[in-house]
């Protein structure tokens, strides 16, 4: 059915966008639409870990101290922005999450993100899923061996752990920016049970609850940028990419950052790249060129 330019007209503007948290970006672009799933691409030293980091810290400091930063922004954008982080990790325990944070942000960041953030560790047990080594995995969990799992992981093990997860973000969706970390250790679990279309399946449900829940998702993946922009079905699981590199040749290492096309809102006459550098106040955009 056709709609009334005014009306259709009203819809879009119902969309509200929620800063990036980056003076250069959001210099740029108006922000990214409320509801919004990104996959964040890149190994951790080029920077992927550093701006999520970075990007919860800064959204948090305009939101409840805004007179910590240099940013002016109205009332109704401050009300958009999601007033709480909530980190799944299925790679690190919580201290090693907390301790990456400590390492990159100033202690203002660092300190108004541990006030306003939940952190839930998946990651013993998606690690007693894996085909662990019975005294490494002694050693990990420091358990005696009667109080191991007597069964080998199954692809249905696999299945319950992405049910439990997509329950557990059910519950916490609503005006919170979200990160899960990482889309990696699933890729990696295909080799002992993990699989890839449910894992998908959960990109794609991600995606769609996103957009009801009115927040930011942000799902961590320390792959190549290149692997990723040629594969179809993974860049386009989302609603868009931010794709991060790093050229480590000589002496100095340079990093770069790419916005995907993030279904046109995002979009403009030319693709750009930006400079990053991760400095005292965390990740950090600058200049830009056209390609």
């Amino acid at each position: 059915m056709p709609y009334h330019p005014a009306r259709a007209r009203e819809l879009s503007n119902s969309i509200g966008r929620i800063p990036f948290g980056f003076p250069t970006l959001d210099s740029r672009f108006d922000g990214l639409p409320a509801g919004t799933a990104t996959l964040l691409v890149g190994a951790p030293d080029a920077g992927t870990d550093a701006y999520a980091f970075t990007h919860a810290a800064q959204l948090l400091l305009l939101k409840h101290a805004p007179r910590y930063t240099d940013r002016k922004i109205n009332d109704a954008v401050r009300q958009r922005i999601p007033s709480s982080v909530h980190y799944v990790t299925l790679n690190h325990p919580p201290e090693r999450v907390l301790d990456g944070m400590d390492a990159v942000l100033s202690a203002r960041q660092f300190n108004i993100l541990a006030e306003h953030l939940e952190i839930t560790d998946f990651s013993d047990d998606f690690f007693d899923l894996a085909p662990v080594p019975d005294p490494l995995r002694r050693a990990a969990h420091e358990k005696e061996a009667e109080d191991l799992p007597e069964e080998p992981a199954t692809e249905a093990s696999f299945e319950r752990l992405l049910n439990r997860l997509a329950e557990h973000l059910e519950g916490v969706g609503d005006d919170t920016l979200i990160f899960v970390d990482s889309l990696t250790a699933f890729e990696r679990g295909r080799h002992f049970g993990v699989e890839w279309g449910d894992v998908l399946g959960l990109l794609e449900g991600l995606r769609h609850a996103a957009s009801e829940w009115g927040g930011l998702v942000n799902v961590l993946y320390h792959a190549r940028p290149e692997k990723v922009r040629s594969d179809e079905t993974i860049n386009t699981a989302l609603d868009g990419c931010l794709y991060f590199y790093v050229n480590d040749r000589g002496t100095n290492a340079r990093k770069t950052m790419r916005i995907g096309d993030f279904n046109g809102a995002l979009s403009r006459r030319h693709q750009v790249v930006y400079e990053t550098k991760v400095g005292d106040t965390g990740f950090g955009v600058s200049s830009s060129r056209n390609v």
